[in-house]
């Protein structure tokens, strides 16, 4: 929103937790012939006009109440069985980060959260409109800490899930949003309470990096786009502009990566980052449908993700991008 956007520019980040039981905010849930061929966007324009307008609301009112803070770093093992990996089930990373914002007096200003795992606890089946298990996560916390708790996604496409089934009842998947958002909120909890490890004289550094991607012109994101079913958006010979940041506060770095991308590519921008502490945002800044390896790009089970990308160079150009960013 232009509310908040006119005065602070570049130092604003925004993500998405990629929550399945939302408003479409991409337009591609929308009316659909026998539930496969896409009528309209799904696109409320006035529910997103009324988020922004939150959210510049949000940003307005944290600058003229910021006050003086000390920040603490910690990560903890997610405990098992919350998450499963439904192309490559070996590789399901547990590790949850955590930044705590705290005032001098030592009352908990915000906490942020960064784990790896879809926000469908709820399922595809659901009727229920809801932030699923990150609600649970950021309530609990709030409850528990005081002051707001945010939760940004790591890197869990390709296909990182909660580890429920579809066809559960109700009730059960209901409990299991709950147990999620629960068991992760305790290790939070427990790490501010246990002792987390202040980042002394933080060097709070900004850096913001635009770049350009081809749309595959016979892919699936560009067929959405030919339906205006997508916002529409500016296209420079079949290639379109896109943008990641970094946040750099000295023992930990927070780097944004415009789409959904599998574990794999998250340990190869992880490899960039030189700070103890990392956070991995996707959905960060834009959400440029699936980023998978060269390796998983040739692997037939990843067909679906390979369907909804922009193209086969796309992984490494974003990849790139964020070495040009980090350096």
């Amino acid at each position: 929103s232009s509310a908040a956007s006119d005065v602070y520019k570049r130092q604003l980040l925004v993500a998405s937790t990629h929550n399945h039981a939302g408003p479409d905010t991409e337009g591609l849930w929308g009316p659909a012939l026998l539930g496969l061929i896409p009528l309209k966007s799904g696109i409320d324009p006035d529910y997103l006009d009324w988020v922004e307008r939150r959210v510049a609301r949000g940003i307005l009112r944290a600058v003229a109440t910021a006050r003086p803070a000390r920040l603490y770093t910690g990560r903890f093992l997610a405990p098992e069985g919350l998450a499963v990996n439904m192309r490559e089930p070996d590789d399901v990373p547990r590790e949850v980060t955590v930044l705590r914002v705290a005032g001098r007096e030592g009352f908990t200003i915000g906490t942020v959260v960064n784990y790896a795992n879809h926000a469908e606890a709820l399922q595809d089946k659901n009727r229920w409109l809801s932030a699923d298990w990150p609600g649970v996560l950021c309530r609990e916390v709030d409850m528990a800490l005081g002051g707001v708790t945010l939760f940004f996604s790591g890197p869990a496409g390709g296909m990182l899930e909660p580890a429920n089934h579809p066809d559960d009842p109700e009730a059960q998947r209901l409990a299991f949003r709950e147990a999620l958002g629960g068991s992760l909120a305790a290790g939070v909890i427990e790490q501010a309470i246990g002792g987390m490890e202040e980042i002394r004289r933080p060097r709070l550094k900004v850096f913001n990096h635009r770049f350009e991607l081809p749309i595959h012109a016979e892919g699936l994101v560009a067929l959405a786009m030919n339906l205006n079913l997508l916002e529409p958006r500016p296209l420079r010979d079949e290639h379109l502009t896109t943008e990641a940041a970094l946040v750099d506060l000295g023992n930990l770095q927070l780097i944004t990566v415009p789409g959904e991308i599998t574990p794999e590519v998250g340990r190869q921008i992880a490899k960039t980052l030189d700070a103890p502490y990392r956070m991995i945002v996707t959905l960060g800044m834009d959400h440029l449908a699936y980023m998978i390896s060269d390796r998983q790009w040739k692997d037939p089970q990843f067909y679906y993700e390979r369907e909804m990308s922009l193209g086969s160079q796309t992984t490494g150009l974003v990849l790139e991008a964020l070495e040009t960013l980090v350096t």
